[in-house]
């Protein structure tokens, strides 16, 4: 797309209009004519999202008002395909990772801005292909609709084979071979319904079939299930279906009359399929009307074979199967190795192969609604009883690595691998799938037999052995497994107070420990973190109240996330846990960033005004004491303010009278301050003479395991 001659419709978030214009410029003097819009708050964003389309979002990370996390909230929750790029105020590659696994296309410093214009570029070429994609694809369906269409009412005998096999056909193919239902037709092969003559002709035309060579037809002999044949012209072509590559099948009937004397005498010399008794009589659609059956004995069908669904009907014979039935297992059935089979072994063994274990699986499974997935996969719904599944399955497999498969000249043995689901409430199709898959992936590592029930706590457990960091956060959720450390904060003003700042760590299950901005990063990605807060918050009130019943006074600082604040419930929950364990409420100090403070201030009021309703306290942590900060308190009921880790390392006496200044107006708002990261003692000292109230940091203690430091 020329985007010079295109305006570009960018939503941006900035501080003030103002600094919207920078972008504006920027866009200009690149030739892109921008129609831009402020975002100044969440109604705001909302309206333009309904109003029209937009493609491009610039937001800052943070403003006092909105912040890039909640911009990409709206678009999630409004479901349109905006990118986000993220403008940092510096390059920090941890919070470039942050905003990237939290949905955003980029995060740039906002200096660099080559970088964000060729980001821009990059994403409007994105967004222009996509949207091309969704207009390709709703053409794409709607032409296989009235392809679909096209099909069910073409007066020629049409099918479509893959690996030689039927998985679609017409009312006139259908009638043709003389079967009822596709059903009955799917996973039967071409070769079994043409005569022995012509079938070594199929298989090296089907075999080393080329789409885009001419494709000569070939006259050949069909059978219909009454035993009797028809004289048909059969044609190949390309095609596609279930977006699958497959072949397509045209035939035209020749009728007698116009067939040469040589072709009438092979017709009439043709064997007819067993079992069928009946003499054999070529016939055409119409002549079948007319055709007298023979007055001694009538034809009889034959018995046909097992047969699976075509995937479209299993589809919908599952979907209503799922809507009626309580109790159902949907079965994952692999051949392994069959990229190898398929090297060694021929066309016509492996497709054996294929139908046999098809027809295997359905005579373990008799009640059973079954599909070939894919070439060496097959799918099962089972009705019923879940616990006798594992048995039946058991047997299958040692049915399948037991029986001999292939054609007469050669023969294949092989093995499955086999994963299974069992519903559980609503689940639809799409969803035990995705369970059965899983399972069948923790059967692979296995001994035999290599069966596996999906289990969300053994794919947990497979996860976090691998690595996944938000596979293990779940589980330690599950487990209670994540591991609090309590670090003192001791009060250097002379008063006796006993208080821990709480810190969370996460093992891997070799017993590593992962670092804390790593796993933090993966829960708020995945939008866990409030999940821990709770966690967390339950076990520090579980820790505290067999210290005040033994007559403790200890108060604890636990960390909040941004989530957490934004959560409604949470408050009910708190007060519930202290009522239960009869600990007072100001025991519990909650802490949260000043970035979160100033960026969200409005709903943090709101929520300082319900936790000093139940009684527990607020704290504002990584404090910069700046004018901002300072404005920030006015507005808050703040009980603690932790200062940022920078402000021990810039301790000096030519600072001294400054921070007493600004000690004196937190003193003046009932504001008691926390010094982290002090490391000696004369740090310590220092902080002493300027009147601080409260210190932590290694030289006092390290974070402990127990809360058993000696305050006296």
């Amino acid at each position: 797309m020329d985007y010079r001659k295109q305006t570009i419709r960018l939503l941006a978030l900035e501080d003030s209009p103002n600094d919207v214009e920078r972008w504006v410029k920027l866009l200009r003097a690149a030739g892109m004519p921008p129609r831009v819009q402020h975002i100044s708050s969440i109604e705001t964003m909302e309206n333009a999202l309904k109003d029209q389309q937009w493609d491009l979002i610039l937001s800052a990370e943070e403003t006092p008002r909105l912040n890039a996390q909640h911009v990409l909230n709206i678009v999630a929750k409004y479901q349109q395909d905006i990118p986000v790029i993220v403008t940092l105020p510096e390059y920090n590659p941890e919070k470039t990772f942050t905003w990237l696994s939290a949905g955003a296309r980029d995060a740039i410093p906002n200096t660099n801005e080559k970088h964000i214009l060729h980001a821009v570029l990059r994403e409007l070429n994105s967004l222009d292909d996509r949207r091309k994609l969704g207009t390709t694809l709703k053409s794409l369906e709607e032409s296989n609709k009235r392809c679909q269409l096209l099909l069910a009412s073409a007066t020629e005998a049409i099918a479509y084979i893959h690996d030689g096999m039927h998985v679609d056909a017409n009312a006139a193919y259908l009638e043709l071979v003389g079967y009822d239902d596709i059903d009955d037709l799917a996973g039967t092969t071409i070769i079994d319904l043409v005569d022995q003559q012509h079938q070594a002709e199929i298989k090296q035309r089907l075999k080393k079939f080329n789409a885009n060579a001419s494709q000569p037809a070939i006259e050949c002999q069909l059978a219909h299930v009454d035993g009797n044949y028809t004289f048909v012209s059969l044609q190949l072509s390309e095609a596609e279906y279930d977006d699958e590559p497959c072949i397509q099948l045209t035939l035209l009937p020749i009728p007698v009359l116009d067939q040469p004397a040589e072709k009438k005498s092979e017709i009439k010399k043709a064997p007819a399929p067993a079992p069928a008794p009946a003499p054999k009589k070529v016939t055409t659609p119409k002549q079948k009307a007319n055709t007298k059956a023979a007055p001694a004995k009538p034809a009889q069908k034959p018995q046909k074979p097992l047969a699976l669904d075509a995937k479209e009907t299993f589809r919908k014979k599952v979907d209503t199967a799922l809507q009626k039935t309580e109790q159902a297992t949907l079965i994952f059935i692999q051949l392994d190795d069959f990229e190898i089979l398929k090297n060694d072994y021929s066309d016509d063994g492996i497709r054996s192969l294929q139908s046999a274990a098809g027809e295997l699986i359905l005579k373990k499974f008799a009640n059973a609604i079954g599909c070939q997935y894919a070439e060496d996969t097959f799918l099962l719904l089972a009705p019923g009883n879940p616990d006798k599944i594992y048995d039946q399955l058991v047997n299958l497999q040692e049915t399948i690595e037991n029986h001999l498969f292939g054609s007469a000249d050669e023969t294949i043995t092989t093995t499955a691998t086999i994963g299974y689901a069992v519903k559980a409430g609503d689940q639809d199709l799409a969803a035990l799938l995705v369970d059965a898959k899983n399972a069948y992936k923790m059967a692979l590592k296995k001994e035999n037999p290599r069966i596996e029930q999906y289990s969300k706590e053994k794919l947990l457990q497979e996860k976090a052995d691998d690595g996944d960091v938000q596979a293990m956060i779940r589980q330690a959720l599950s487990q209670d497994s994540f591991h609090l450390l309590y670090q003192p904060v001791i009060n250097i003003t002379g008063a006796e107070e006993e208080q821990y700042e709480v810190l969370l760590r996460l093992h891997s299950p070799k017993g590593e420990v992962i670092e804390a901005s790593e796993f933090m990063a993966a829960a708020e990605s995945s939008s866990l973190m409030p999940h821990i807060d709770r966690w967390v918050i339950r076990q520090c009130i579980r820790q505290l109240t067999p210290l005040y019943k033994a007559g403790k006074r200890v108060k604890l600082l636990i960390h909040l996330s941004p989530l957490s604040i934004q959560d409604a419930e949470l408050v009910g929950f708190l007060t519930g846990l202290l009522k239960a364990s009869s600990i007072p409420a100001d025991s519990i100090i909650l802490q949260m960033p000043e970035s979160v403070v100033l960026q969200q201030l409005k709903r943090v009021v709101e929520f300082s005004k319900s936790i000093e309703s139940i009684g527990c306290q607020l704290a504002i942590t990584r404090f910069q004491s700046d004018s901002r900060s300072m404005k920030a308190l006015k507005h808050l009921n703040v009980q603690f303010v932790r200062f940022d880790g920078s402000f021990t390392s810039e301790l000096s006496d030519d600072r001294d009278e400054e921070i007493t200044e600004m000690l004196g107006q937190l003193r003046e708002q009932n504001v008691r301050c926390i010094v982290p990261m002090v490391e000696s003692s004369p740090t310590l000292a220092h902080l002493w003479r300027l009147g601080v109230d409260y210190a932590q940091g290694y030289y006092i203690s390290g974070p402990m395991d127990a809360m058993d430091f000696d305050f006296g």
